[in-house]
C-alpha cells in the first residue's frame, strides 16, 4: 500500500498551507504519522470517487393506492400517496441515515452489514439538501 505522495506528518505540519494548496489544486496526498496513514482529497477528487454511488429505488403500488418501496443499497424503505411523495420520503430518510451514520461513524463503519454503505453516505452528505439527494443520488428503477 505504498503510494507516491505520502509525506510525514511533520513535513505537512511545517508547511500546512502549501500542503493544503497542493491537495486542493494539484493532487491527493497521504500523510503518515508513525504507522497511521491518511489520505487527503479535494472536494473535486472526492466527487470523482463517489459520483457513481447512486441508489436505485424500487417501488410498487399497493391495493389501496399507496406507493411503497425500498433502497436496496441502504436497507431503507418508504411509502407515499404518490411516487413523488415516496421519493420525498426516501430522500429524507437517506439524509437522516447519512447524518446518523456520520455522527456514529465508528459503530456503522465497523459493522459488517453497514460498511459498504460508506461511499453512498459520503455522496449523500455532500449534497446541499434533500432536493439535491433526489436529483444526484436517487435513480428511479
Amino acid at each position: 500500500m505504498i503510494m507516491q505522495g505520502i509525506i510525514s506528518a511533520s513535513k505537512a505540519r511545517a508547511d500546512f498551507s502549501r500542503f493544503i494548496d497542493s491537495v486542493v489544486h494539484e493532487k491527493p496526498h497521504g500523510i503518515q504519522r508513525h504507522r497511521d496513514v491518511m489520505f487527503n482529497f479535494s472536494l473535486e477528487h472526492l466527487l470523482s470517487l463517489i459520483d457513481d454511488k447512486v441508489v436505485t429505488v424500487d417501488y410498487h403500488k399497493d391495493n389501496d393506492g399507496t406507493i411503497y418501496g425500498s433502497v436496496k443499497e441502504l436497507d431503507i424503505t418508504g411509502y407515499g400517496d404518490t411516487v413523488d411523495d415516496f421519493i420525498d420520503d426516501i430522500a429524507i430518510q437517506m439524509k437522516e441515515y447519512a447524518e446518523d451514520y456520520y455522527n456514529n461513524f465508528t459503530r456503522y463503519f465497523h459493522s459488517t452489514n453497514r460498511k459498504s454503505h460508506f461511499p453512498y453516505i459520503m455522496n449523500i452528505l455532500i449534497q446541499d439538501d434533500v432536493e439535491a439527494v433526489k436529483v444526484n443520488v436517487i435513480k428511479r428503477g
